[in-house]
């Protein structure tokens, strides 16, 4: 029934063949949205954008895990709508379906082995200029491979979009547990995959970022569109600058990686 690709379900939800059903837990408020025999479980927050959506489905172009997202309006109020694990019984000869909590990365003590991945959640934020950075907005999701039951830290409750910032988001706090022997900008340029690439290794690898962007962008919220160019310039300021000191605007650098993403 839901696709969670970021998409607009207000029509689904207005739908005279769907229902829905609201309830709280002590973490969090969720829908049971029914049509006929199938039923989807969301944890849902209110919003003022659609952002969270972009942000969710801009995760894949970065290489990370999304938790899968769709938001609608309804009676002028945006609603965003998180997928969330759940678990199946037969009562009485009925299916029925519950949520599944899951944990956040303030519910646990540090450990080593999540390090990594977490260091990929703040880092994809700190290019994206998403400043709600604090533990208990990653979740810590139960992922299957193959026999093997592994824990990904997912960033989520990522409201807002705000790469127009000129400064770092990530807090001391952040950076002193989870970088602590590592520079930020060498981290956010190994985390994009151009640690060792040339200048022109590196631009064309910008290139491509900023195709997938924007393909992700024009599908979910085209009118923050601009916020594409936005992140481009946090992406440069981390990278270019540091394999070319010459000003790229000047020497006409960052005109020419625009030109061949606007259309």
């Amino acid at each position: 029934m839901l696709t969670w690709d970021g998409s607009c379900i207000t029509d689904l939800l207005q739908s005279e063949d769907v229902d829905w059903r609201v309830f709280d837990t002590q973490k969090n408020h969720y829908w049971l949205i029914s049509r006929g025999e199938t039923s989807v479980i969301a944890r849902v927050k209110t919003s003022t954008t659609r952002h969270g959506c972009v942000i969710d489905e801009l995760k894949p172009v970065f290489g990370l895990d999304k938790v899968g997202t769709h938001w609608a309006k309804i009676e002028g109020k945006f609603y965003l709508f998180y997928k969330c694990p759940v678990s199946g019984v037969l009562v009485a000869g009925k299916y029925t379906i519950s949520v599944i909590e899951e944990y956040t990365l303030d519910e646990i003590n540090y450990h080593p082995n999540l390090k990594q991945e977490v260091q990929k959640v703040f880092l994809f934020r700190e290019i994206l200029g998403i400043s709600k950075n604090q533990p208990r907005t990653i979740l810590l999701r139960r992922k299957r491979i193959g026999r093997t039951t592994l824990i990904q830290p997912i960033g989520t409750n990522e409201p807002n979009l705000n790469p127009a910032k000129q400064e770092k988001v990530i807090s001391e706090a952040i950076l002193e547990e989870w970088f602590p022997d590592e520079i930020l900008d060498d981290a956010i340029i190994k985390f994009l995959g151009f640690e060792g690439k040339t200048f022109e290794e590196v631009n064309l690898g910008i290139v491509e970022l900023s195709w997938k962007m924007e393909e992700v962008i024009n599908r979910v919220d085209p009118d923050i569109i601009i916020c594409r160019d936005e992140i481009l310039r946090r992406i440069r300021a981390r990278t270019l600058f540091k394999l070319n000191p010459i000003d790229p605007i000047e020497s006409g650098e960052i005109d020419t990686v625009v030109s061949e993403n606007v259309s």
